[in-house]
């Protein structure tokens, strides 16, 4: 209950909301807090919290699905080129009932945090996002007097290029790498799910790379790790 009343005696904090967001609970909570939110289309992000720090979310199913259909890497690339501090908010558990494979799932996560440099946090349910979305408007606008940013520079994706870069931040992988293993590979989801003999057979990947990307597509992510 704690956690949907407003906090007597605490400065009113500003977040910037995307207006497709005011169905879910954390808005609603939010509000309840007492926070100021100004509702907005957002191209960027879906809570500005600063001038530098931006938060996507995703709930444990929606986190799947972007994986899936590609949209999670072109949102979070967005996120990086506009925000100094991106952060990605997981909400539940994006292994349960999961509808691709688990090891797609561990390369997503693990290239989102060495490729792109975008802290993962992960909540349990909207009053646990909420409360974390609180205290980063506090941080950044109470102790650091940061101000709310609504300036973005969206640029054009070009996928294949996007995609060496993502593979290219695996340990032991070059420019020339990633495009071998893409060109042989084709896809993300193909490249982790590869066991070491098939990712030997990829131009330039030896034995030892080969281990490295099995090893790191295998990973147990874990939180706050």
């Amino acid at each position: 209950l704690a956690l949907i009343q407003k906090i007597e005696g605490a400065e009113v904090y500003t977040i910037i909301c995307d207006n497709r967001e005011t169905a879910s609970a954390v808005v609603r909570t939010l509000s309840l807090m007492g926070v100021s939110l100004k509702l907005e289309h957002l191209a960027v992000a879906d809570y500005i919290i600063s001038e530098r720090v931006g938060v996507e979310r995703k709930s444990g199913q929606d986190f799947n699905d972007s994986v899936k259909d590609g949209r999670l890497f072109n949102e979070l690339f967005e996120l990086k080129n506009n925000f100094v501090r991106p952060i990605l908010i997981i909400e539940g558990d994006p292994f349960t009932n999961s509808n691709i494979n688990q090891n797609a799932l561990y390369g997503a996560i693990t290239s989102i945090i060495l490729n792109l440099g975008i802290t993962i946090y992960k909540t349990s349910d909207p009053s646990d996002s909420a409360m974390f979305i609180y205290q980063l408007a506090k941080k950044e606008q109470s102790d650091s007097k940061m101000e709310v940013k609504l300036r973005f520079e969206k640029k054009p994706i070009e996928i294949s290029s996007l995609l060496e870069y993502i593979v290219a931040g695996i340990p032991g992988i070059n420019a020339l790498r990633a495009k071998n293993l893409l060109k042989k590979l084709h896809s993300l989801q193909e490249i982790f799910n590869a066991d070491i003999g098939d990712l030997m057979d990829v131009e330039n990947v030896g034995k030892k790379i080969a281990q490295e990307i099995y090893k790191l597509s295998r990973f147990k992510y874990q939180k706050n790790s």
